[in-house]
C-alpha cells in the first residue's frame, strides 16, 4: 500500500532476546550479510542495546543475552552453565567437566570413544584418562584446571556436537 501512494517502505523491526552465547549477534550478522554485530564464542559480548540493519528491509534491536534471576536446579544451572551461557570465571569448572562427562555417559556412549578416542569405564576414570592423554598431569598430580577446561572448550567450542542438554535431567 505504502508503495502504491509513493511512500517509502518502513523498515519491520524486531527484537533478538535470549540466554547469553547462544547466537542472537551470528543470526543478526547473517541477515545482514555482513558483520554488523560484534561475535565471540563467550557470554557477555553484547553488553548494550544495538538497532541493527538488515539487508532484507529489517531493522533488529541486539540484547544483552539474559537470565532468570534464579536458576532451576543445579542440573539446570550446569547444562546452562555447559554451552558458556554462564561467564567460566564464576564457575567450578571441575563440576561442570564432571557434569559432562556423566551427560556423555548417559545419554552419549559414544562421545568418550568416538571424539576422545579413550575407552569408557566411569566418570572419574575418563576424566584423568583424558587428563593423561593431554599431557595435563605433571609430578603424578592431575592440573585440574586445564583438564576441565579442555573438556568445557570442547563442547562451547562445538567439537563436541549433536547433543541437546535439555533432555539431561
Amino acid at each position: 500500500k505504502r508503495d502504491n501512494k509513493g511512500l517509502k517502505n518502513k523498515d519491520i523491526k524486531a527484537l533478538v532476546i535470549g540466554i547469553p552465547n547462544v547466537g542472537k549477534s551470528t543470526l543478526i550478522n547473517t541477515l545482514a550479510k555482513r558483520k554488523v554485530a560484534n561475535v565471540e564464542n563467550k557470554p557477555g559480548v553484547t553488553k548494550e542495546l544495538n538497532y541493527l540493519s538488515t539487508s532484507y528491509g529489517i531493522t533488529i534491536l541486539d540484547t544483552p543475552g539474559i537470565l532468570w534471576p534464579k536458576l532451576g536446579s543445579e542440573e539446570e544451572t550446569y547444562n546452562i552453565a555447559s554451552i558458556g551461557s554462564i561467564k567460566k570465571e564464576v564457575l567450578n569448572m571441575y563440576d561442570v567437566a564432571m557434569h559432562l562427562l556423566k551427560i556423555y555417559d548417559k545419554y552419549y556412549p559414544s562421545i568418550i570413544n568416538e571424539i576422545y578416542g579413550i575407552d569408557y569405564l566411569n566418570t572419574e576414570d575418563a576424566y584423568e584418562k583424558l587428563a593423561k592423554k593431554w599431557g595435563f598431569i605433571k609430578k603424578e598430580e592431575i592440573d585440574y584446571q586445564k583438564t576441565s577446561e579442555r573438556i568445557y572448550n570442547d563442547i562451547v567450542s562445538g567439537k563436541v556436537k549433536n547433543i541437546t542438554l535439555d533432555i539431561c535431567k
